[in-house]
């Protein structure tokens, strides 16, 4: 009898579950229904599995209507000798559990938990077999109990749903091949031992897949963390470099940075910007009267003082040697003037010092409307502050002096 297709999949192939009979219609290559009814089952190649019933109505087996199933039961039915059988039992075994290892994982693979939602869909199969059917006869109704308990105990007990779900399709798959094995009066129990390796198998695939992918996670926690890292070092590397380590002020880099971002925020805003020059007098005299140690402690204080003087958003910054530069936005040359007197008296009033100091003040401001350049107001800005500081100085120190800049100097 040629093997059968999908198409023509239907209730040819009823069995009785008693070995005997198996074996006398395998010899004369006959299929005998069971019943009275004209149709006891009917199977069509979408159904995952189907269930034949005797004259009692007792289930008596399960088929596998799929077509790979299809022809090995076939072809296993009609076997003459039982080393044919015997080579066929665990290769019927092994076809059914894999693909409906396949085949789940295929359709499954969309979803955001599919390890979980296997495990839920198998189990509910494998008690919707045990009591929806209401009583399964041997050799159906013992291996189904088996298989609920080793999927429900394995599942609580494994960690890792994909391990669970592996195994309770391996379970499930294993349910189907024991009626099918014993329907051709090979022996039952055995059947099992396939399944069993191929879970096995499937499941140190699944943990070495799952170790790979949780050390690519590791990986890349790794490397986040790394990354994370690296940009608190980089603001820090960014902060030392803008920074003067003596006084905590900002450093001539960070005061240049600072007033070009100044420039053009005054730009946009169309407000004025002003800058302030500061220069302790005569401070290698003091120096060399106390020693360094007690000049840096003169420049800390006065940098402290400067800081205590301006708003939260002006800047102080060590433009150099006992030099000072304060950067004042939204500041005219009337509120620079202001300033300049404000952190002069600060300075001649701090304590704490071997000897009172003061300090030369230039001030220089740019109206908004000069504002177009702003690489050449910057530069015009910091030399118009240093020629004001240099009045300052030449006028008898302990003083302030402004620059407004009404007009961009000619390029020469």
């Amino acid at each position: 009898m040629p093997p059968l297709s999908p198409a023509n999949w239907r209730s040819k192939v009823a069995r009785d579950h008693r070995p005997s009979y198996i074996a006398s219609t395998a010899k004369t290559n006959e299929s005998t229904l069971i019943s009275s009814d004209p149709d006891p089952i009917s199977i069509s190649p979408e159904r995952m599995a189907a269930a034949y019933r005797d004259d009692a109505r007792r289930i008596v087996g399960i088929a596998v209507p799929f077509f790979t199933g299809g022809f090995l039961l076939e072809a296993a039915s009609h076997a003459g000798d039982a080393d044919t059988r015997m080579f066929l039992q665990p290769l019927l075994s092994a076809v059914v559990c894999v693909i409906a290892l396949v085949f789940s994982r295929r359709y499954l693979t969309r979803i955001r938990f599919p390890e979980l939602i296997l495990l839920v869909l198998w189990w509910l199969v494998l008690w919707s077999l045990y009591l929806h059917e209401l009583s399964f006869d041997e050799p159906v109704q013992a291996p189904t109990l088996v298989m609920l308990a080793v999927t429900t105990v394995g599942s609580a007990m494994l960690i890792m749903p994909t391990v669970a779900a592996v195994l309770a399709i391996g379970t499930t798959a294993s349910l189907y091949v024991y009626g099918q094995i014993s329907l051709l009066g090979l022996e039952g129990l055995s059947s099992l031992v396939t399944p069993v390796i191929v879970v096995m198998v499937v499941l140190l695939i699944y943990r070495s897949r799952r170790s790979s992918i949780r050390n690519v996670e590791e990986l890349r926690e790794r490397v986040a963390r790394d990354q994370r890292e690296l940009e608190v070092v980089n603001q820090q590397l960014l902060s030392l470099s803008i920074t003067d380590p003596l006084t905590g002020a900002l450093n001539r880099r960070g005061f240049n940075d600072r007033l070009k971002a100044e420039l053009a925020g005054a730009a946009r805003t169309g407000t004025p910007l002003s800058v302030l020059m500061l220069d302790v007098d005569h401070f290698k005299h003091y120096n060399d009267a106390f020693g360094h140690p007690a000049g840096d402690v003169a420049l800390r204080k006065t940098s402290e003082a400067l800081r205590a003087c301006c708003r939260d958003n002006d800047s102080v910054s060590r433009y150099g040697g006992e030099e000072f530069a304060l950067i004042l936005p939204a500041t005219d040359a009337e509120g620079a003037g202001i300033m300049a007197e404000r952190v002069r008296q600060a300075v001649a009033k701090l304590e704490g010092l071997k000897q009172e100091i003061t300090v030369s003040v230039g001030a220089a401001s740019a109206p908004a409307a000069v504002l177009t350049d702003l690489a050449m107001v910057a530069t015009t800005l910091v030399a118009f502050a240093d020629s004001a500081l240099y009045r300052a100085k030449e006028g008898g120190r302990d003083r302030a002096e402004i620059n407004v800049l009404t007009e961009m100097p000619a390029e020469s």
